[in-house]
C-alpha cells in the first residue's frame, strides 16, 4: 500500500487541518448565507476562497522545502497528469484574459437605478484600448469579477488536493480490501453537504408552507413587482435564494450526489456488515430521506426550470440506479426505480398543485418576458462577439440594447451560455469550455481502484443539470452555485478508474 515517503512534518499537518475548516465552512455558508448574492456575503465567500489558496501555497512551500511527498488516493498516469497541468495553465490563462480586459477598459458604467431614464451611462476613460486585446465596458464591475473568479479558482484547487490527501489511518491501513471509497476527507465533505443541504431543504420547503415573504422569515427579498401588494411577486423567492430558480439549480445539482453516496455507503455497508447492514443499523439510512427531499425541493419550489430538469434527472437517475452491476434480480432494478418515483411523488404532494397553475397560466409564461430580453442579448452578442464586453458586464451594456428607456433593465440574459459570448467573448468562452472538458476527462486517466461507477455517474449528472439550467436561466451568474458546481466537479477530478490509462 501507498505511503508517504517520510514523517509528516507538523506545520503541513496544521495546513491541512485548516484547510478542512475553511472549505467545509464555505460549503455551508454558500446557501445559506441567503445564496451569497448580497456584497458582503459575496466578499466573506470570496475571502475564504483566498484564504483556502494561501493554505495550499503554504502546504506546495512546505513540501517542496522538506522534500515530503504525501500519500494520495489514485495514481495518475502521465496522461493524467499533462491533463491536471492543462487544467492548471488554462484557469491562469483564463484569469489573465479576464485581467487583461480590466486593464484595457474602454469605459467606468454608472448606475441610473430609477426614473424614465433608468440604465447606465458609460464613462469612456481618456485613453485608447488596444482593439485586438479584450476590454471592459465597465472596470469596476470586470474587477470585481477578477477577484472573485481568482477566489474560486483558489478554492477549486484547493479542495482537489484536500481531497486527495490520505488520512493518519488511512496511510497506515495495508489491507488494500479495507481501504473504501471515497476516504476520510471527501466522505466528510459529503456528510457536512448533504446535511446541510437536506436541513436547508426542509426550512424552505416549511418557509413555503408557512407563507413568508421574507427570505428564511429574516430578510425582505430584492426582487421588486410595483404590481404586487407586497412590493415583489409573492413566492418567487424559495429559502434563502431571491429567485426560487436559483434554489432549484442548488438543489438539483445536490440531490444526485446524494443518491450516488447514499448508494455508495450502502454498498460500503454491506461489505463490511454483511446482512446485519440491512436492517438499517448504518449511517447510511439517513442519506435515503435526504435525497428524497433534496430531489423534492426543486419541484416544490415551483421552478418550472427547475422542475423540468429534475424530471430529466430522475430519469437518468432511475437509469443509473437500475442498470447497476451490483442489482441481481428485476425486484431489484423495480426497487431502485421506486426511489426516484418517490422523490417526485413527495416533490409533486408538496408543490405540484402551485406548479400545475404557473404552468398553465399564460400570464406567468417567462418566455411574453424574455423574448426582448433574448433579442437585445442577440445584438449584443453580434457586437461583442470575438473579445466580449468585459466580465460580469452585461447590465452595464444591456441598457443600449433596449428598444425604448423605459423597456426593462435586466441583469442577466437567462442563458449563461450567451451571456458567456456576450461577456467573454468566443476566446474566453472557448477558454471555459475547454476547462470543463479537461476536468471531465480527468478521471478517466487516472486509477484509482473502487470508484463506484453510479457515484461518478450521478456526480455527472448532477453538473450536466446545472449546465442544463443553464440554457435558459443564470445560475452560473450566482456565486453559491459557482462553488457548490466547482466543489462537486473537484471531486470528480479525484476519481479514476481501475486497470492502465495509459
Amino acid at each position: 500500500m501507498e505511503r508517504s515517503q517520510n514523517r509528516t512534518p507538523e506545520a503541513y499537518k496544521q495546513l491541512e487541518n485548516a484547510s478542512a475548516v475553511v472549505l467545509i465552512f464555505m460549503t455551508v455558508w454558500a446557501p445559506w448565507a441567503f445564496g451569497s448574492t448580497s456584497l458582503f456575503n459575496r466578499t466573506v465567500l470570496a475571502l475564504a476562497g483566498y484564504v483556502a489558496g494561501l493554505l495550499l501555497a503554504g502546504k506546495w512551500w512546505v513540501r517542496r522545502s522538506t522534500g515530503y511527498k504525501p500519500a494520495r488516493w489514485g495514481e495518475p498516469t502521465p496522461r493524467g497528469e499533462t491533463l491536471v497541468r492543462c487544467l492548471a495553465a488554462l484557469t491562469v490563462v483564463f484569469l489573465v484574459y479576464v485581467l487583461i480586459g480590466v486593464l484595457n477598459a474602454r469605459a467606468v458604467g454608472e448606475y441610473i437605478s430609477s426614473g424614465p431614464t433608468q440604465g447606465v451611462n458609460l464613462n469612456y476613460l481618456d485613453r485608447t484600448p488596444i482593439s485586438w486585446l479584450p476590454a471592459s465596458y465597465d472596470r469596476p464591475v470586470s474587477l470585481e469579477a477578477f477577484f472573485r473568479w481568482t477566489s474560486l479558482a483558489l478554492a477549486f484547487w484547493a479542495a482537489r488536493d484536500w481531497f486527495l490527501g490520505k488520512t493518519r489511518s488511512e496511510r497506515r491501513e495495508t489491507d488494500p480490501e479495507l481501504m473504501f471509497f471515497p476516504g476520510d476527507r471527501l466522505n466528510l465533505w459529503l456528510w457536512m453537504l448533504m446535511g446541510s443541504s437536506f436541513l436547508l431543504a426542509v426550512v424552505s420547503i416549511i418557509q413555503r408552507m408557512d407563507g413568508t415573504e421574507k427570505l428564511l422569515w429574516l430578510v425582505t427579498p430584492r426582487v421588486r413587482d410595483p404590481n404586487s401588494q407586497w412590493g415583489y411577486p409573492p413566492n418567487f423567492h424559495f429559502g434563502p435564494y431571491n429567485y426560487r430558480g436559483n434554489a432549484a439549480q442548488y438543489f438539483n445539482l445536490i440531490w444526485p450526489v446524494a443518491v450516488g453516496f447514499w448508494w455508495t455507503s450502502r454498498e460500503i455497508e454491506r461489505r463490511t456488515r454483511g446482512i446485519a447492514s440491512r436492517a438499517g443499523q448504518g449511517p447510511d439510512v439517513l442519506l435515503l430521506p435526504w435525497a428524497i427531499i433534496l430531489g423534492a425541493a426543486p419541484i416544490a419550489s415551483t421552478s418550472r426550470g427547475g422542475a423540468l430538469v429534475s424530471v430529466i434527472l430522475a430519469a437518468g437517475t432511475g437509469v443509473v440506479l437500475s442498470s447497476s452491476r451490483s442489482i441481481r434480480s428485476l425486484k431489484g432494478r423495480f426497487s431502485a426505480l421506486g426511489i426516484v418515483a418517490l422523490v417526485l411523488a413527495v416533490g409533486a404532494w408538496i408543490g405540484g398543485s402551485e406548479l400545475v397553475g404557473r404552468i398553465q397560466s399564460s400570464q406567468t409564461n417567462p418566455y411574453n418576458s424574455r423574448l426582448s430580453v433574448y433579442d437585445a442579448a442577440l445584438k449584443m452578442e453580434a457586437d461583442f462577439r470575438w473579445l466580449g464586453s468585459g466580465a460580469d458586464t452585461f447590465a452595464s451594456v444591456h441598457p443600449f440594447y433596449r428598444n425604448a428607456p423605459t423597456d426593462e433593465w435586466v441583469g442577466y440574459a437567462h442563458n449563461d451560455w450567451l451571456e458567456s459570448v456576450i461577456t467573454l467573448g468566443v476566446v474566453g468562452t472557448t477558454v471555459l469550455v475547454l476547462m470543463l472538458v479537461l476536468a471531465v476527462l480527468i478521471p478517466w486517466m487516472n486509477r484509482r481502484p473502487g470508484v463506484p461507477r453510479e457515484f461518478a455517474a450521478l456526480l455527472g449528472l448532477g453538473l450536466g443539470g446545472m449546465l442544463l439550467h443553464a440554457t435558459w436561466d443564470f445560475p452560473f451568474q450566482i456565486m453559491s452555485l459557482q462553488l457548490e458546481f466547482l466543489f462537486v466537479l473537484a471531486a470528480l477530478t479525484t476519481f479514476g478508474r481501475k486497470g492502465s490509462a495509459g
